[in-house]
């Protein structure tokens, strides 16, 4: 949903091919044969390119009926074609906060055994801020594609998304603050004081489930664009972030400020613009079985 796909092989002739199947061997697991390999990269490449102007046809084109899927936004695996048509229609009609929308495959690997292969690689989406000349990463992914070759046609079986991990700043001397003995009890109720963040009547439907979690986002990084089918408070923990959402103003949110995020929203721009690490709470508030992210890749 962004979003934004072998030297041993090749002494397998095309007569060895051409055996009859009660002739032939079982084939061995290992690298594919390079026409094998150029073939899936080059059908994965096509379907981001659609993907990458808000079409998901490439990507269903090549999908098995019985296709299964999982991203970092799903609760669930997604299964079957209808439901990962279903999935991926929202695309159709956003309009991304962003011009020259580009990829790189990093280190493309293809491995076969049968009728099975797997397509290994990194992804890296650029793009420029609407308003902005300044490219930027926007996301880095994992991703897995197993095909399988059904009547001689290779078919995405099984698709799995994942964020590459940030590379984490070693912590300096002058990071680390050494503990502190506890303040006595009566030091520690002397200078209380309560600050309301937030008050929101809840729109009509079964809220019932809360789910609460900490996002860190490292200096530059840029979060993929979602959807919440859940409400969302947010509270700045520290650091710096820029918001956009429905394709609104872009804003900016300091340490000690929140903002809400009713059901629907689309969040098209998530980034911290800080030189420092952003730490965000976020609250969702939601109906039972509703995924509270959903990727718009």
């Amino acid at each position: 949903m962004s979003h934004t796909l072998a030297k041993s092989a090749r002494a397998v002739t095309l007569a060895a091919l051409l055996v009859s199947p009660g002739c032939q061997r079982a084939p061995v697991a290992g690298p594919a044969p390079a026409n094998v390999a150029e073939q899936l990269i080059g059908m994965e490449k096509a379907a981001l390119d659609r993907w990458i102007r808000s079409d998901p046809d490439g990507y269903l084109a090549i999908y098995a009926r019985d296709a299964g899927y999982f991203d970092p936004f799903t609760q669930k695996r997604v299964d079957g074609i209808d439901a990962l048509r279903a999935q991926v229609e929202p695309i159709r009609s956003m309009k991304p906060p962003f011009t020259d929308i580009r990829y790189e495959m990093v280190d493309p690997r293809v491995q076969i055994d049968g009728n099975v292969a797997v397509l290994s690689f990194n992804l890296v989406d650029y793009a420029k801020p609407i308003g902005s000349s300044q490219e930027t990463v926007v996301a880095r992914w994992n991703s897995s594609e197993v095909y399988r070759r059904d009547a001689g046609s290779w078919k995405i079986m099984h698709t799995h998304w994942s964020f590459m991990q940030p590379q984490m700043p070693p912590p300096t001397p002058q990071s680390v603050t050494p503990a502190t003995p506890a303040a006595p009890a009566a030091q520690a109720t002397s200078a209380v004081s309560r600050t309301e963040l937030l008050a929101r009547d809840l729109p009509p439907g079964d809220f019932r489930h809360v789910q609460s979690v900490i996002v860190t986002l490292q200096p530059g990084a840029v979060a993929a664009r979602h959807r919440h089918d859940v409400a969302v408070f947010a509270y700045v923990l520290e650091g710096t972030v820029q918001n956009q959402f429905d394709g609104g103003s872009v804003q900016v949110h300091k340490t000690g400020e929140s903002w809400w995020e009713p059901p629907g929203t689309v969040h098209d721009v998530a980034g911290n613009v800080g030189s420092a690490v952003a730490r965000l709470l976020i609250v969702y508030v939601g109906e039972n079985g509703k995924s509270p992210t959903v990727p718009l890749r």
